[in-house]
């Protein structure tokens, strides 16, 4: 990885410390509540969140900008079994953000993010903070995707992306330390992990990290899976500060495929800063880096802004990042 990317995760890296090493005045609260989840059976929850951003200009000024309106969503629930020494967790995220523009006489929709996940851990509990376990994780996108991720193509255009093309998939046995309620590390000494691309049309396309069907022979086109198997490591940290009003999560994924370039690490890491604002009202920040080699990302090559689709020239092996903010309602049920 680049030393930009090195950079950035040091910095998120020091902001995790931060929240962590804030002082916690809520130690009854926090007994209370892990007696609560000491308790067997389910524990629900969710939240959906929602921006909303738009601009109407007659006879605007010159430089004063365009037209323009973009509205996001973002939902994250949560179904945890406990019974005994076993326990079941499962969660179900996505964030969807799309933005009109107005070319020429034409209006055109375009996404600024789209991304669903689904993550299901199994566990027995070996020692007091300890659990042997296996975890699943899907992650996919929501809406078809064209050229410059407009959500419509023109003359018939196929899609670079759609629901499943891709999917990424993986499945990992591994131990899962669990030292108290707020943190917990999970670590698959060999995990597997795939990338799917259900539609023929789309692998073909060869932007998904998918590999040739036969380098010999280009025009027999791509195959529709990339298996990989290595180690997997993830970490996560959550706490709640102030009085309530505050909580911090992050999530830190990580993944060395032993067949293929094991030193380069795939990294997924996520971030989420709410600020309450009622009861069940916040204010939500959220942040990702995303690195995988196998894996090509739209880059701005002029530094003009604009970021192309799957363009000759337009692709690259870089870091993603995104960052949003969302009115959020909470619901717990």
């Amino acid at each position: 990885m680049t030393k930009k990317i090195l950079l950035v995760m040091w910095v998120l890296f020091s902001g995790v410390l931060l929240f962590a090493q804030a002082d916690d005045k809520r130690l009854k609260e926090v007994n209370k509540l892990a007696a609560k989840e000491a308790k067997d059976g389910w524990n629900k929850g969710g939240g959906i969140g929602f921006d909303l951003t738009g601009l109407r200009l007659i006879n605007p000024r010159v430089g004063a900008g365009d037209n323009k309106f973009g509205i996001g969503g973002l939902g994250t629930f949560f179904f945890n079994l406990k019974q005994g020494k076993n326990f079941w967790d499962n969660g179900l995220t996505f964030q969807l953000a799309v933005q009109s523009l107005k070319i020429g006489n034409t209006t055109k929709y375009q996404k600024n993010l789209d991304v669903l996940r689904l993550n299901s851990r199994y566990g027995h509990q070996i020692k007091e903070k300890l659990f042997g376990a296996i975890d699943l994780g899907v992650e996919t996108l929501l809406l078809p995707t064209y050229q410059n991720n407009y959500l419509a193509g023109e003359n018939l255009e196929k899609p670079l992306a759609k629901l499943f093309s891709p999917a990424r998939i993986t499945l990992s046995p591994g131990l899962d330390y669990k030292p108290n309620t707020h943190f917990s590390v999970f670590f698959a000494p060999i995990g597997i992990k795939m990338i799917y691309v259900a539609d023929d049309d789309i692998a073909n396309l060869g932007i998904h990290g998918t590999q040739l069907k036969d380098e010999n022979d280009p025009s027999k086109g791509y195959e529709n899976m990339f298996f990989q198997a290595g180690a997997n490591l993830q970490a996560k940290y959550l706490n709640k500060f102030w009085n309530d009003k505050v909580s911090y999560s992050t999530t830190l994924d990580l993944f060395s495929n032993y067949l293929h370039n094991p030193q380069n690490i795939d990294v997924l890491w996520g971030h989420a800063l709410d600020l309450a604002i009622t009861k069940n009202l916040s204010l939500s920040f959220m942040g990702e880096l995303f690195y995988d080699h196998d894996i090509d990302v739209n880059v701005d090559r002029n530094e003009d802004g604009v970021y192309g689709g799957a363009a000759a020239g337009e692709l690259g092996k870089r870091a993603s990042m995104t960052g949003g903010y969302y009115l959020k309602y909470n619901k717990i049920f």
